[in-house]
């Protein structure tokens, strides 16, 4: 089996869509879908509750009383996932078909890495998709300073999600997640599943705004209170962001 993991809060205009790219997979193992619904005031609630169990795919829905973030929601799906593995995906993004297989297989066939990911495409405002591609291969190096496993791309075993609370920081909490998993042991990596074609795509503009720079504020605190970084260390970490942030914005704009 194969659990995944989809947190929401108001997305009655997305969630459709999200589910279904998680029907269609023509995956090898049944799925276990678990759907945290945190406390959304929209038809959210609505739509989970006409679901219905198909014969590749349960469904386990969880409504929170409160909104509590969407690090609190992949805890306790964590927690609950019973599957072998275990993916994730955000209700505004969706996966193209065949996504998992070609992940379970790249796993499979690379035994030496605990954690897959792939790259995606970015939904734009005129329904033009830009292509982020990744690199082959992560370590805690590679990834110590920016978040480079997209959480809607990845799968991992479930054995090795389960040795990590997931952090209820409202905002980085998925870099702080993976740098955990990834500092577990020295041998732990994750594999790019394809290095060229895109299996995911998020629904989010990712273009640059204000709060992205906000977004670096929270940067320092995950590097200096979670990873415990020195001063220059994360000033350097820092200016990657920065520069990260204005060759994205650049290459968005261009695309648009």
């Amino acid at each position: 089996m194969l659990s995944v993991i989809l947190p929401t809060f108001n997305s009655e205009n997305t969630i459709k869509r999200c589910i279904n790219s998680v029907e269609n997979q023509k995956c090898s193992l049944d799925i276990e879908l678990i759907i945290i619904n945190d406390a959304s005031t929209d038809n959210t609630k609505f739509i989970l509750e006409s679901l219905v169990d198909k014969k590749h795919i349960k469904y386990f829905i969880i409504n929170n009383k409160f909104n509590r973030g969407v690090g609190y929601c992949r805890r306790i799906g964590i927690k609950r996932a019973k599957g072998k593995f275990i993916a994730f995906i955000d209700a505004d993004d969706f996966w193209l078909e065949d996504k998992l297989n070609i992940q379970l297989r790249t796993l499979k066939d690379n035994p030496e890495f605990q954690i897959c990911y792939c790259n995606y495409l970015i939904e734009g405002n005129k329904k033009n998709f830009l292509l982020e591609k990744k690199r082959k291969v992560i370590t805690f190096e590679s990834n110590q300073f920016c978040n480079n496993i997209p959480m809607s791309t990845a799968i991992l075993y479930s054995k090795i999600a389960k040795k990590i609370d997931y952090p209820l920081i409202k905002i980085r909490n998925d870099f702080i997640f993976w740098n955990k998993i990834l500092r577990l042991n020295s041998n732990i990596k994750a594999i790019n599943c394809n290095n060229g074609i895109p299996l995911a795509v998020y629904g989010k503009n990712e273009g640059l705004s204000s709060n992205k720079f906000k977004l670096l504020r929270y940067q320092w605190k995950v590097y200096r209170y979670f990873f415990k970084y020195g001063i220059i260390k994360s000033f350097y970490g820092i200016s990657i962001n920065i520069c990260l942030t204005i060759f994205k914005k650049t290459k968005f704009l261009i695309n648009k």
